[in-house]
């Protein structure tokens, strides 16, 4: 029961990881068409 629960915790851990690196890959990209345009 427990090994099932560390499993979905390590889940959770890796798509939230995922996704905030994600995000900042988004923003990154953002930020740098910002720099161009200007």
């Amino acid at each position: 029961m427990l090994n099932v629960y560390l499993q979905n915790v390590k889940y959770m851990i890796i798509s939230i990881y995922k996704l905030t690196a994600y995000n900042k890959r988004k923003s990154v990209i953002m930020l740098n068409k910002s720099s161009h345009g200007s």
